[in-house]
């Protein structure tokens, strides 16, 4: 039925159009990457602020999920800045692999959020003989035998010729967006939008409420 005669329809059985403005004026609801679709406002802002409730108390929910809210889990800025360094030693598990980038006879592999391995490239084999802790990297790039990397919201720059030479650190450099940690949780899991706040340091991991143990990215 086409919208005019629909309104017609309504308007010739009820003398008031309030019910034709309500029905015109409905949008159906679209969750964003962070906010999940519950059933009901009360588990919905079971794990966001109460600020939410007036906005979303009347809206539909097509479906109930399952779903369990945590508490971040903080690195302090400082400890965060003082981590970073260079094992050429001791050769470490490349947990996540992410990008990676070839350098004359040498292939760096991005550890998400942990670090940087170093690998040598030869005809017979390949080794890994490094590896670089950046807490917070996801990236990298290398000229003129300088590595780049971001930490969180640092960028960080790595001497490729000597690698005894400290790291130096670019603070603030990015912009640091802490809601983005909810990308990094397990499927049905969200933080409690009040307990994220800056001022206590880098998101890095997470643990159940009341619980000891923690679980890092």
């Amino acid at each position: 039925m086409k919208l005019t005669n629909l309104r017609m329809l309504i308007t010739g059985i009820f003398t008031t159009p309030v019910l034709v403005s309500c029905i015109y004026s409905y949008e159906p609801y679209e969750a964003t990457p962070y906010e999940p679709q519950f059933s009901s406002i009360d588990e919905y802002t079971y794990c966001f602020d109460d600020q939410y409730e007036k906005e979303f108390d009347t809206l539909p929910y097509d479906y109930i999920d399952d779903y369990t809210c945590v508490e971040p889990v903080y690195l302090n800025l400082t400890v965060l800045r003082d981590v970073v360094g260079v094992d050429m030693t001791t050769p470490k598990q490349i947990e996540k692999a992410g990008k990676l980038y070839g350098y004359s006879n040498h292939l760096f592999t991005v550890d998400e959020l942990n670090g940087i391995g170093i690998w040598e490239l030869n005809y017979k084999q390949t080794t890994q003989i490094g590896y670089l802790s950046i807490p917070g990297v996801t990236n990298l790039s290398i000229r003129n035998d300088v590595l780049f990397a971001n930490s969180f919201m640092d960028l960080v720059k790595v001497d490729l010729l000597d690698f005894n030479k400290a790291p130096t650190r670019l603070k603030d450099v990015f912009e640091y967006d802490m809601f983005e940690a909810n990308r990094l949780l397990p499927v049905n899991t969200y933080f409690y939008e009040s307990d994220m706040n800056v001022t206590n340091g880098i998101i890095i991991g997470y643990k159940e409420t009341d619980s000891v143990d923690t679980i890092l990215f």
